[in-house]
C-alpha cells in the first residue's frame, strides 16, 4: 500500500507463517515483505528498483543513539548534511546544499513535510518520534517522476512502524550536553481488526555558541528570552487503522509539534528565530487496489532575526500561516500479455495551498491561494532476467504557463545478472517550481546606509522552474547472506536555478511609512549558468558474524559551473565524502556502536552585494571535517526490556570544533545517558 506506511521488520525478515494476518489480507502481507516502497510508489525488491536506494532500519537508528534525523542521515553516501546551529540542519542529495535547502523531498509515511511558501523542511518541527520510525528510505536521484516539484536531486521517505506491530509502550529519556534533554513515549496495540499507535515527547538543545553577551544596556533586542537555547519543542502523534472484510483497509492518523528554535535563514539575511505550530490531519481509505488518501497540512508562527538593534528604522520580523491540502488517488494493477508481467500504477490528484506571509505582497494581510493538480504513471515490464520501467508525471501549477515544464519523464533497464545481483541503467528529469518567497515577496530590507531600504520583489510571471536531467547506471549486489554492496555512476545537469538579481539603483522620496528611503530594488531570477555534476558512489555493508554489522561508503563528486567565459569547478560541494562504521550486538547484553564521518574541503561563495548594490561573490573557505562518534548500550536485565546507554557524537569537537557552512556556528559535541523501558 505504498505511502500508507508499508515497513520492514526492524531485525530483518520476517516468517510470514508466524504471524496472524487477516484472511485475504493482502496489503497486511506485503507489509512484512523486505521490499522498498519509494522508488516506485509500491513494495518491490531493491534488486528491482529503478533507483539508487539506501534504507536504514529502526535497529540502525536505536544503535546509532542519534537524537535527530539529519544527523543518521550523515552515514549515507551522496547524501550532504549542513549543520548551521544546533537546531537547525539542511540536508541535499549529490551536492547543491544551501540554508533552507528546497531541493530534496521529504515525506513521512509518504505525506511531503516541506512548508510551501519556501519549499523547505524545518526537520526540528517534525511530529514524529525517532522511537517509531520503522526505516528510513533514501531515494538518490531525480524523483519528480512520481511525486512532482521538490524531488530534484532526491527523495527521503521515513516510514513510521504499523500500528499493533510489537504491542506495548517504550518509554525514552535522554540528558547531556550540552543541555540536551528529550524524552517520548510510544504506545502500540491491536484489538480484532482495530490496531492503533501514540506518540508524545519534547526535546532540548543549547546553543552551539552565543554571538553577544546581553545586558540591560545592549543596543540589540533578543528574539528569544533565553539566548543559550537552540531550541525547545513538544509533538505528538496518532494512528489508528481498521481492516473492513478481505479488501477494506481505513487509516486516520494527525501529528502536533510546537515551540521554538533557530535557524539561518537565505543570504544576508543571516540567523532568525521562530516560534510555531504545526499539524497534520490524514485519513487513508483502500478497498482492493484502489487507494484513496488525502491531508492536511498546517504549519504557522513568527519569525525574525535572532538579534535586532533597539533603534532599528525598520523591522525583520514576521508572521507566517501555511496551509495545505493534499488529495491523490492512486490505483495499481499486474497483468500479463503472454510472457510478460506487467505492474501498472496510475494516479491523480488535487493540491490547495494558502498562504499568508508578512514578506509577501500586501503583508500578511493578503491571502495568496493556489490550485494544483497532478497525474502519473508507471508501467514495470518484466520478461525473464530483465525489467523495463517507465514512468511520467504532469503538474498543472498555477504559475508555470507552460505546462511542458513541469513534464518529468523516468525511463529505467534493470537486468538480473544473477539470482541476487542487478544491474540497472536510469535516466529522468525533474524540476523545482518557483515558491511563494520567489513569486510574491514584496517586502523592504535594511540596507548598509541609515535611512536607506531596499526592495526585494517576486516574480510570479517571468520565473521558469528549475530543472534537472540525470543519467545513471550502477549494480546492487546480495549474492551472500553476508554482505550487500551497491554500486552507482551518475552525471547530472542543471539549469535555471533561482536566485536573487543584482540592485537596480533608485533615488527615492522619503517615505513616512517606511522611514527611509528607496535606493534601490532587486527580485528573483533565472541564473544564467548551467551546472554539470558526475560522480561515483560505492556502498558496502557487511554481516561477518551473528551480531555484527560493518559498514562503509565512498562518494566522490565533481560540479562545474558552465557559462558563456568556461568553465569552474564549483567547490561549494566536497570532492571526496566516506563514511565508516560498525554494529556490533555482544552476547552479553551490551551493544557497541561507533562512525566515522569525514567531508573534504570546500570554498564556499557567498553571493553579497557590493557598495553599489551589485552582486559580488565572496569566497569563503571551510576546511575538511571529520566527526567521530559512538555508543555503548547495556541491558541488565536478562529480558532485554530496559536499557542504559551512553553515546558520544562528534568526539573530536572536545578539543576541535569545525565549521559546515561560513554563516553557521562552530559544531559542538554531544554527550548524552538513555534509559529506555519497554512494557
Amino acid at each position: 500500500t505504498g505511502d500508507a506506511g508499508v515497513v520492514e521488520g526492524g531485525e530483518g525478515e520476517v516468517d510470514l507463517t508466524e504471524i496472524d494476518l487477516p484472511e485475504g489480507g493482502g496489503f497486511m502481507a506485503e507489509a512484512y515483505g523486505r521490499i522498498v516502497v519509494t522508488a516506485s510508489r509500491y513494495g518491490q525488491d531493491p534488486l528491482d528498483s529503478p533507483s539508487t536506494t539506501t534504507v536504514l532500519t529502526a535497529d540502525d537508528i536505536r544503535l546509532s543513539g542519534v537524537t535527530n534525523l539529519p544527523d543518521l542521515l550523515r552515514r549515507v553516501v551522496g547524501v550532504d548534511v549542513m549543520s548551521l546551529a544546533a537546531a537547525h540542519t539542511d540536508v541535499s542529495i549529490r551536492g547543491f546544499n544551501r540554508e533552507l535547502n528546497n531541493k530534496v523531498l521529504v515525506l513521512i509515511d509518504g505525506r511531503s513535510t516541506y512548508w510551501d511558501f519556501i519549499g523547505s523542511s524545518f526537520w526540528t518541527g517534525f511530529p514524529v518520534s525517532l522511537e517509531e520510525i520503522e526505516r528510513i528510505e533514501v531515494i538518490r536521484g531525480p524523483g519528480s517522476a512520481v511525486y512532482g516539484a521538490n524531488a530534484v536531486t532526491g527523495v527521503i521517505n521515513i516510514i513510521t512502524k504499523t500500528p499493533g506491530e510489537n504491542a506495548g509502550t517504550k518509554v525514552r529519556l535522554d540528558a547531556g550536553i550540552p543541555g540536551v534533554m528529550r524524552g517520548n513515549i510510544v504506545s502500540t496495540g491491536r484489538s480484532g481488526p482495530t490496531s492503533y499507535r501514540f506518540s508524545g515527547g519534547f526535546e532540548r538543545h543549547a546553543r552551539w555558541s552565543k554571538d553577544y553577551d546581553l545586558d540591560e544596556d545592549s543596543p540589540l533586542v533578543p528574539f528569544a528570552e533565553n539566548q543559550d537555547q537552540a531550541m525547545q519543542v513538544i509533538h505528538a502523534m496518532g494512528r489508528l487503522d481498521r481492516t473492513f472484510g478481505e479488501k477494506g483497509f481505513g487509516s486516520i492518523s494527525a501529528g502536533y509539534s510546537t515551540g521554538s528554535f533557530e535557524f539561518y535563514n537565505i543570504g544576508a539575511l543571516g540567523n532568525y528565530g521562530i516560534d510555531y505550530t504545526s499539524h497534520f490531519v490524514r485519513g487513508d481509505i483502500a478497498y482492493g487496489p484502489v487507494h484513496l488518501r488525502s491531508f492536511w497540512n498546517s504549519d504557522a508562527g513568527n519569525i525574525g532575526t535572532w538579534l535586532e538593534a533597539k533603534d532599528a528604522a525598520r523591522t525583520l520580523d514576521g508572521e507566517v500561516d501555511n496551509d495545505a491540502v493534499d488529495v491523490e488517488v492512486e490505483v495499481p494493477a499486474e497483468f500479463s500479455t503472454g510472457p510478460i508481467d506487467h505492474r501498472f500504477n496510475i494516479g491523480v490528484g488535487y493540491r490547495y495551498k494558502h498562504i499568508r506571509f508578512t514578506y509577501l505582497e500586501g503583508g500578511f494581510d493578503n491571502i495568496f491561494n493556489e490550485h494544483h493538480l497532478k497525474a502519473f504513471v508507471n508501467e514495470e515490464a518484466g520478461i525473464g532476467i530483465f525489467k523495463v520501467v517507465g514512468s511520467l508525471r504532469v503538474d498543472r501549477h498555477p504559475l508555470i504557463a507552460n505546462i511542458g515544464r513541469t513534464i518529468s519523464p523516468r525511463g529505467a533497464l534493470i537486468v538480473r545478472v544473477a539470482p541476487n545481483t542487478a544491474v540497472r541503467v536510469t535516466g529522468g528529469t525533474a524540476y523545482r517550481a518557483p515558491n511563494s518567497v520567489e513569486s510574491y515577496m514584496d517586502f523592504n530590507l535594511p540596507s548598509s546606509s541609515d535611512g536607506a531600504y531596499i526592495q526585494d520583489i517576486g516574480d510570479d510571471v517571468n520565473l521558469l522552474p528549475e530543472r534537472i536531467g540525470t543519467i545513471e547506471a550502477g549494480v546492487h549486489d546480495e549474492s551472500t547472506a553476508y554482505h550487500t554492496a551497491d554500486l552507482a555512476l551518475y552525471l547530472n545537469h542543471v539549469s535555471d536555478l533561482i536566485t536573487l538579481d543584482s540592485v537596480s539603483p533608485e533615488l527615492g522620496f522619503f517615505d513616512a511609512n517606511e522611514n527611509g528611503f528607496k535606493a534601490g530594488q532587486t527580485g528573483w531570477i533565472n541564473s544564467d549558468p548551467k551546472y554539470t555534476g558526475y560522480g561515483v558512489e560505492a556502498e558496502v555493508e557487511t554481516f561477518p558474524i551473528d551480531g555484527l554489522d560493518i559498514y562503509g561508503n565512498l562518494n566522490v563528486m565533481s560540479v562545474s559551473e558552465n557559462t558563456d567565459d568556461g568553465t569552474t569547478r564549483d567547490t561549494q560541494n566536497s570532492l571526496v565524502k566516506v563514511n565508516i562504521g560498525a554494529m556490533y550486538r555482544t552476547p552479553f547484553w551490551t551493544d557497541v556502536t561507533f562512525d566515522v564521518h569525514y567531508v573534504g574541503p570546500q570554498t564556499w561563495r557567498l553571493r553579497e552585494f557590493d557598495v553599489d548594490g551589485q552582486l559580488q561573490l565572496n569566497p569563503q573557505d571551510v576546511p575538511a571535517r571529520v566527526l567521530l562518534s559512538a555508543r555503548i548500550a547495556v541491558r541488565p536485565i536478562p529480558d532485554d526490556k530496559f536499557e542504559i546507554a551512553a553515546t558520544f557524537w562528534n568526539i573530536t569537537a572536545f578539543k576541535h570544533r569545525h565549521q559546515e557552512h561560513p554563516k553557521g556556528q562552530l559544531v559542538g559535541p554531544r554527550a548524552f545517558g538513555t534509559l529506555t523501558y519497554e512494557f
